[in-house]
């Protein structure tokens, strides 16, 4: 009898455990703020469509790096798109509104950051020049090239107004320099740290949401198991006896 129930309630656990997972597995999958997922731990976000040119995003990436060599670490996000915004979609076309958001999510009010949209920029601590450093850019229309060249003239013009003058790169104009860039997390430029986005569920929890969820399913199919078989030990017991 005890072992009917006891069976019962695991699979009663089972099943709960099971749905709970069905149910918010794919939220935690899901990218709410895709720039802020790569901005945590990279210095450049690039738009999904239309992609940005290899020879372009290269550019931009190493005008990071001269930047963060000289002194002037900046984070810059290229947004294309509502789709580039995920969750954040509503702030489309308000790109201070969004920097200020962007800020928050990834390093608060320190944080040195450029926002480019087809509307225009937004961003913060970006120094005492950036009114002159920004004047005649954008608006500007076409994606993720025309963008991300707007944003590399703009940091390197933001930069030196703020006393750190650095050289802008050469775009590669070459075949590989035309072939799409390749939007990844370990593509971007920066280096690795140990910052822990402060998000909840909603920013791309990437591959260990997978085991989050299946560990209780596994530990009670094992406790299932075993279960089963010492109630079967048992039963050959007594029978035998």
């Amino acid at each position: 009898m005890m072992s009917r129930m006891r069976a019962r309630l695991v699979w009663s656990l089972a099943a709960v455990l099971v749905a709970v997972s069905a149910a918010t597995a794919p939220a935690a999958r899901a990218d709410g703020d895709p720039a802020s997922d790569i901005l945590i731990s990279r210095d450049v976000f690039f738009p999904y469509a239309p992609p940005t040119s290899n020879g372009v995003a290269q550019a931009l990436l190493e005008l990071t790096r001269r930047t963060r060599r000289a002194g002037w670490p900046i984070k810059v996000a290229v947004i294309a798109t509502a789709q580039d915004l995920g969750s954040a979609a509503s702030l489309y076309s308000s790109p201070q509104q969004y920097a200020n958001f962007l800020a928050s999510e990834i390093g608060g009010p320190k944080l040195r950051l450029l926002v480019v949209m087809p509307s225009g920029f937004g961003g913060q601590n970006l120094g005492a020049g950036v009114d002159k450093g920004l004047a005649g850019l954008g608006p500007i229309q076409g994606g993720g090239d025309p963008l991300a060249k707007l944003a590399l003239t703009a940091v390197g013009r933001l930069a030196a107004g703020d006393g750190h003058r650095v050289a802008v790169p050469a775009i590669d104009t070459s075949a590989a320099g035309q072939r799409p860039y390749g939007q990844t997390a370990g593509a971007h430029n920066a280096p690795a740290t140990a910052t822990t986005k402060a998000k909840g569920s909603g920013g791309g929890g990437g591959g260990m949401s997978w085991l989050i969820y299946a560990a209780p399913i596994i530990l009670i199919v094992g406790a299932m198991v075993l279960f089963a078989r010492r109630d079967r030990r048992r039963e050959r017991g007594s029978e035998s006896a």
